[in-house]
């Protein structure tokens, strides 16, 4: 321990931060929404300009932003009663009809009659008016005033409009439109497409917007652009109401309105309907998921005037999408591979009505864990969703819906060519511009229609008709076969996957379904080395994991969440997006920096480093790295964190910010932390985090500098010289040995620990050490004894038995067990296990991988700091209801990071009980803490696929631990990290326990000569200048720590501080008080002198003094006095001080 005042620093302990917003733009990209104002029932037209489209919305914007109507449903919950119905949204979550989660059957009547009054402006007269639907579920028609609008439109998903320029009154406040939605289609076909069988929420109603668009009798009617990153740029304009000579004009504007190069334009005869216009413009800046640039295209409708007579306006992004076969797609001329996932629209109280809000936050969260891109599953999103993926930067496939039904037309799939050519036409008139979209899905698992995309033979691409950039299309999971160069199968095992990514593969492997995350099965699971294959294999083209949320419905009348029991539960977050353990083990695994230690021994500063991204240089990002210390089991609890990534770690004044090195994508280099001290090795860990260009979090990784036993010596210290001593006896069946308030039980035929009483009362911590798999040990000697200090009970002979174990107990309470074991062949677990009643553990602390728990093959994502979290029931995935309702004992509810399980990389953990704390210590590298068994879910496959087996009894120190596999895959032929462990023979460990509360620390972590415990209870950090008088009486801080003083108070006048009294064998005395605590780290040393000059100590002659002590209270009085005549200087005038230093 340095003397205080030696190199002392002041150390800040910086607030823990969570992750950052997931609805924070990654991006600095000006987006302009639409902004409205409503009034009633009744929408406010947005203020446009008379030259463009202009809008009123009949319903609401969102899920958040909603208008009543007249509402009146057929059959089901609330049948027959008039009254209003929120639009939009599904009825089901507004009290009406019947949840449906797919169906087996078409006997479902349900249908929703609606009404509205609405105004139109006077200014409208004239204007060409379009009624639009954005998506109403699923046969849907309307009449104006009692005039039909057109024919029923069958479908779910497509936005479609009618003109009702001769329906509407301009300048009438009594509009009517009526609408009649049936849920289920009468089209067979769409039926089975879109509902019949469907693995998701089938949900009615009018569930996104219904607005009007007033345009000139002459008008664009929609664009359609294929923006190149070269600047040549396409653009198909389609019109309406072409009676004379036009010019259409283009100009495309950046995000300050500044214009790139000049305009283009075309002119346009009567009866035209559309125009190609097409130009070379200065190169732009290119859009990508990770510089999502976006720019805005102008197309204006001119007379001959040169008035502008329309104008619209769509968002683009220039980039050049191509595909090369047996390699992948390629984005600007660099080969991407998609780190995707596939998500279902949906919230818990809404369904699929949802918000540019909640897209954006899902996105952003997408982004977080280092997704780069997403799969509409099953069917085209809100296109608020589309916009904020070209705005936020996420690589699309937009899904045509027609899911599974294979047989229905012969192999066919469900969808009918008529029905499907209308559809695809309805999905790519809508999303055709957005940059996000790379290529479109037909159907899912067996629903394309071979007619449709081009793959029958004779047919037609209708994709291809309608899409100008002429995106390829892909069939999600067809058994198998190849499509366009592409293979999708889902939910391949390793060997299958290493298989189709083998050397030389003729095709593009990209399975747009894996890793299947049921409960908490796979999900992150074996995903380092499926992602290995896949970054680096010629022919990939990435994956899609199965899925991003739990499709939770939370119903309206009993508030229970619903997640369809084992058909809804997939997801990496739950249906609040609350954050599973796989959504951290993406976010390190996908972090496009990888960074590691290769070796502390010669460490100094420089990391090594991995860039995987496709476009950004490391020297766009920025990184900030830190020098801290664990928090200790002693240290006050709010310190612990609740957090992943962040929190847990005392940080000092080494650190800073810093930019990257110059290293291109695809390359690696070291990472040199600037200003890197050179004592880094006095701290406990080093943590790193990387920003992208954008200030978002990449990842935050924590290394450990210190090795378990080094925190196990500080932890454990040395034993107090207060400590009680140990007594021993021994009863028919037990050694029972004594230690002040804790009396221990050890079996005399086994020498397990069998109870054990803290101050008279009982801890139920019992039944163990006993082998978590493979046979009992056998037991062949047991000895107990004291060395005059410790006392030992021993379980045969560590020297020379390959079963063995010995109990260490010291005076001060600590409880050893050194111990080793034999174990071969395939195990299951490997390790020691003990007893203790689970429903009397409320709270876990612990220094280790935290805070979620972790299985064999999903280790990634859970960083080693000091972690808290309290005891839960969590059935990952499910609801409180459904389990209660299937007999079971009743499961919290989306309560995350859960709480029993397997944890990584254990150093100490303190259990908080309802009877005394439990703390485990141990120096071991790599031993995995299970704590409680949990909750044993319903999956229809063998109970292993997702429910890992755990040892017996509710704690234990494992050097092995089970994988788990998923909805598909036993873990054991799922991938190599998921094998059964192999145990190799003798296995070793240590681990001290102690029971009850944790005596007063004496650590002093930064060696700045004050007590941590001290310094964090009144400054809450560490590092503070020992010799310093920054405290409100003067003295110095080391002096305020020796008596245990408060630095905020006056303590001038306590009797603790050194003070003169009349003496007995002295004139006088020297007496001071010291808190029993501060004896084990403090020395008060009396001096003596008879000059000022040269003191002498009683470290040094003690024979000089007489010291007598008095016990008051938790503090001893110390009564010093010189004895005069054994000085051998100048008596006649001798001068007494005391000096504190800390032990060394």
């Amino acid at each position: 321990m340095q003397s205080a005042g030696e190199n002392a620093r002041a150390f800040l302990l910086k607030p823990s931060n969570s992750i950052p917003n997931p609805s924070l733009s990654r991006v600095r990209v000006n987006y302009l929404p639409v902004f409205l104002t409503l009034c009633g029932s009744l929408a406010v037209v947005s203020p446009v300009s008379a030259q463009q489209t202009q809008v009123q919305y009949l319903s609401g914007t969102d899920k958040d932003n909603t208008i009543p109507w007249q509402f009146s449903i057929s059959t089901g919950r609330n049948a027959g009663i008039a009254t209003t119905i929120p639009v939009p949204s599904c009825w089901e979550l507004q009290g009406f009809g019947n949840y449906q989660y797919g169906s087996g059957s078409s006997s479902n009547s349900e249908t929703g009659f609606y009404t509205n009054t609405f105004a139109v402006p006077s200014a409208w007269a004239g204007k060409k008016i379009f009624l639009v639907f954005e998506g109403a579920f699923t046969d849907t028609s309307a009449s104006i005033n009692g005039q039909s609008v057109g024919a029923t439109h069958q479908d779910g998903y497509y936005e479609f409009k009618y003109d009702v320029t001769s329906k509407v009154v301009a300048g009438a406040n009594t509009n009517v439109l009526a609408v009649t939605v049936k849920k289920w289609s009468s089209s067979v076909n769409i039926m089975r497409a879109e509902s019949l069988g469907n693995d998701y929420w089938v949900f009615g109603g009018i569930y996104r917007p219904v607005y009007l668009e007033a345009k000139p009798a002459a008008y664009v009617d929609r664009i359609a652009a294929n923006p190149l990153a070269n600047g040549q740029i396409t653009v198909n304009a389609y019109l309406g109401g072409i009676s004379n000579n036009y010019t259409v004009r283009a100009f495309v504007t950046d995000t300050n309105n500044v214009q790139l190069g000049n305009a283009f334009s075309n002119s346009v005869s009567s009866g035209a309907t559309n125009v190609t216009l097409s130009a070379s413009l200065p190169a732009p800046n290119p859009w990508s998921a990770e510089f999502p640039n976006l720019y805005t295209l102008n197309v204006e409708l001119i007379d001959t005037n040169n008035a502008v007579i329309h104008s619209v306006t769509n968002t683009i992004g220039f980039r050049t999408i191509t595909f090369t076969n047996s390699q992948d797609f390629f984005v600007n001329g660099k080969k991407v591979v998609m780190r995707g996932i596939c998500r279902h629209e949906e919230w818990p109280t809404t369904g699929r009505t949802t918000s540019r809000a909640l897209s954006a936050m899902d996105i952003g969260m997408m982004k977080e864990a280092n997704f780069n891109a997403i799969r509409l599953s099953h069917y085209p999103p809100n296109k608020v969703f589309l916009e904020e993926c070209d705005r936020l930067g996420m690589y699309v496939l937009d899904e045509f819906a027609s899911y599974q039904h294979g047989g229905d037309q012969g192999g066919n799939g469900p969808m009918d060519i008529p029905n499907g050519i209308r559809l695809i036409g309805e999905m790519i008139r809508r999303d055709v511009n957005h940059p996000c979209i790379f290529a479109w899905d037909n159907g899912n698992e067996g629903g394309a229609n071979p007619n449709l995309d081009g793959g029958a033979g004779g047919s037609t691409n209708y994709f291809a008709l309608y899409d100008i950039q002429n995106r390829l299309v892909i069939r999600p999971q067809q058994g198998g076969s190849v499509f366009n160069g592409v293979v999708t199968d889902h939910y391949e095992n390793y060997s299958s996957v290493t298989n189709y990514l083998r050397p030389g593969a003729p095709n593009v492997f990209m399975p747009t379904e894996m890793l299947h995350a049921l409960y908490d099965g796979s999900g992150g699971a074996s995903l380092a080395e499926m992602w290995e294959v896949f970054r680096t294999a010629p022919n990939s083209g990435g994956m899609f994991l199965w899925s991003w949320d739990d499709a939770g419905i939370r119903h309206d009348d009993t508030g229970v969440m619903d997640v369809s029991g084992t058909s809804g539960p997939d997801g990496i977050v739950g249906p609040y997006r609350e954050k599973e353990a796989s959504y951290y083990t993406y976010k390190m695994i996908y972090s496009p920096v990888q960074i590691g230690i290769t070796n502390l021994t010669t460490f100094t500063g420089a990391l090594t480093i991995s860039n995987r991204f496709d476009f950004t240089d490391l020297n766009q990002c920025q990184f900030n790295w830190q020098l801290g210390w664990f928090f200790d089991a002693t240290d006050p609890t709010n310190n612990f964190s609740t957090n992943a990534l962040t929190g847990g770690l005392l940080v000092g004044t080494n650190g800073g910010n810093f930019s990257g090195p110059s290293l291109p994508p695809g390359t690696s280099g070291l990472l040199v932390l600037p200003s890197f001290p050179a004592n880094w090795t006095n701290y406990d860990a080093l943590r790193l985090t990387a920003t992208d260009p954008f200030g978002n979090n990449i990842y935050t990784w924590t290394w450990s500098l210190h090795t378990p036993a080094q925190i196990r010596d500080r932890i454990l210290g040395v034993v107090s010289a207060s400590a009680p001593a140990i007594t021993a006896g021994t009863n028919a069946t037990e050694i029972v040995v004594n230690n002040g308030p804790r009396v221990f039980h050890f079996s005399k035929t086994t020498g397990i620990i069998n109870s054990l009483t803290v101050s008279n009362l009982p801890v139920s911590f019992a039944n163990g050490p006993v082998p978590a798999s493979g046979s009992a040990w056998v037991v062949t000697g047991i000895t107990n004894y004291t060395d005059g200090t410790n006392y030992y009970v021993k379980v045969n002979n560590l020297a020379s038995t390959t079963n063995a174990f010995v109990w260490t107990l010291r005076p001060d309470g600590w409880l050893k067990l050194t111990y080793q074991y034999w174990l071969t062949g395939t195990q299951s677990f490997m390790g020691i296990t003990f007893n203790y009643p689970s429903n009397q553990v409320t709270a876990m602390n612990w220094l280790g991988q935290g805070p979620y728990r972790v299985w064999k093959n999903r280790l990634a994502g859970q960083e080693i700091f000091t972690h808290t979290k309290a005891c839960n029931d969590t059935w990952t995935g499910q609801s409180t209801n459904y389990s209660a309702t299937h007999g079971t004992a009743t499961k919290t509810q989306w309560v995350y990071p859960e709480f029993a399980g397997y944890h990584g990389q254990l150093y100490w953990a303190t259990l908080q009980t309802t009877e005394r704390p439990i703390t485990v210590v141990t120096p071991i590298t790599n031993i995995f803490f299970r704590v409680l068994t949990p909750p044993t879910t319903d999956n229809p496959n063998p109970a292993y696929y997702v429910n890992p087996p755990f040892p017996s009894g509710t704690i234990s120190l494992l050097h092995g631990i089970s994988a788990i596999g998923d909805k598909f895959d036993a873990p054991g032929g799922f991938a190599p990290s998921a094998a059964t462990n192999i145990a190799t023979g003798l296995y070793t460990g240590e681990a001290s326990f102690f029971f009850g509360a944790l005596p007063a620390s004496n650590a002093d972590r930064d060696g700045n000569g004050l007590m941590d415990a001290w310094e964090l209870k009144y400054f809450g950090t560490l590092g503070h200048d020992a010799l310093s008088r920054a405290s409100v009486d003067g003295l110095q801080l080391m002096v305020e720590n020796a008596f245990d003083f408060s630095p905020t108070n006056n303590n001038l006048n306590s009797p603790r501080l050194p003070h003169f009294a009349n003496g007995t064998t002295a004139p006088v005395a020297l007496v001071y008080g010291v808190p029993v605590a501060q004896t084990d780290f403090f020395n008060y040393i009396p001096q003596l002198s008879d000059d000022l000059q040269s003191w002498v100590g009683t470290d040094q002659h003690p024979e000089y003094f007489t010291i007598s002590t008095s016990a008051l209270a938790a503090e001893t009085i110390f009564t010093v006095q010189p004895v005069v005549t054994s000085w051998p200087g100048d008596s006649s005038h001798l001068f007494l001080r005391l000096q504190i230093r800390p032990k060394p």
